[in-house]
């Protein structure tokens, strides 16, 4: 009886937190890989560089990780669809947006590239919507940008990346998916200790 007596308080502590988390889900955007896979330490996270995807045209949505705790699809906007060639994902349309969704990913991120219809990177503004809609506009600069979202108390289902304005196309590559860990939990706290470039939160 006093052992069961002396974790009482552990219990208490650890439903505040888990009642807390779910009042204070919260979405962080990352503009930094590093920081964002330093983030994720404890969790399970896979690198994604389309070595096994075959070049062509897709229509329907990509489904990578297909059977693994790190499935998740890539999709346009555009009816036109997708376009897969040399370890990049490109859209084929002007003012497409590419679409990441999830079941049950912790976290989602890659490398994103305004480019013309050559493959050159250029100059222009992204737009970045969350799946609360929150939207984000970010200006590059002829290179390649990582843009990582992180769900803290909440599980990340969606990513949409496009052109603020008419670039042409847009390109993503070196993608990174993270779930929990087996008997781990699910990130708590993240927002008290990360650097998160924007974060939205909702009670």
């Amino acid at each position: 009886m006093r052992r069961s007596a002396a974790w009482l308080p552990i219990m208490a502590v650890c439903l505040f937190l888990i009642t807390s988390v779910r009042s204070e889900a919260a979405l962080i955007v990352y503009d930094d890989r590093d920081a964002f896979i330093q983030a994720l330490q404890g969790q399970q996270v896979n690198s994604d560089n389309f070595e096994n995807l075959e070049n062509g045209y897709y229509a329907d949505p990509i489904l990578r990780g297909e059977g693994t705790d790190f499935e998740y699809s890539l999709s346009s906007s555009s009816i036109v669809g997708l376009m897969a060639e040399d370890l990049l994902i490109s859209t084929t349309l002007p003012k497409s947006v590419i679409q990441l969704a999830s079941d049950s990913a912790q976290a989602i991120g890659g490398e994103f590239t305004l480019t013309d219809f050559e493959g050159h990177p250029i100059h222009g503004d992204m737009r970045i919507t969350l799946q609360d809609g929150t939207i984000i506009t970010r200006s590059v600069t002829g290179s390649s940008v990582f843009i990582g979202v992180i769900g803290v108390g909440e599980s990340v289902t969606s990513l949409s990346v496009g052109a603020a304005a008419n670039a042409p196309l847009l390109t993503v590559g070196s993608m990174v998916i993270a779930v929990p860990a087996a008997g781990t939990l699910p990130l708590l706290c993240l927002p008290m200790f990360c650097c998160g470039r924007s974060r939205r939160s909702r009670r």
